[in-house]
């Protein structure tokens, strides 16, 4: 019975090493990741500061395709000019590259159209 005591202490004392070292571990890597949260915000703080300070300095203007001026609009007399606009505006409506399909014709339609009404 004295040898079962020796060995039962043994493997509490195994026991309690192990549960205090994988206490210790999880603490370390618990602060380790606190840490790093923490510098992660600063620097998230730092950069979110200095983008408010460059847009700040460098604002624009709105921009006439997202505001277009529709009392006034743009005569255009070259007609390659007006491919070229026709072919920029179908690809970024269509999302695909300029190269992917051709204009080969257009014709001014009456104003009166049903779309261009308000």
């Amino acid at each position: 019975m004295m040898n079962f005591i020796i060995i039962g202490t043994a493997f509490v004392d195994r026991l309690k090493t192990v549960l205090v070292d994988s206490a210790l571990g999880m603490a370390v890597i618990f602060f380790s990741l606190m840490i790093l949260w923490g510098s992660i915000e600063l620097f998230h703080l730092g950069v979110k500061t200095f983008s408010k300070k460059k847009n700040a300095d460098t604002e624009e203007k709105p921009s006439s395709v997202d505001n277009p001026d529709v009392n006034n609009p743009v005569i255009i007399q070259d007609d390659k000019a007006i491919v070229a606009a026709i072919t920029a505006s179908l690809s970024a409506y269509l999302e695909v590259s300029p190269d992917s399909f051709r204009v080969v014709s257009f014709k001014k339609v009456d104003s009166n159209a049903h779309w261009n009404k308000k």
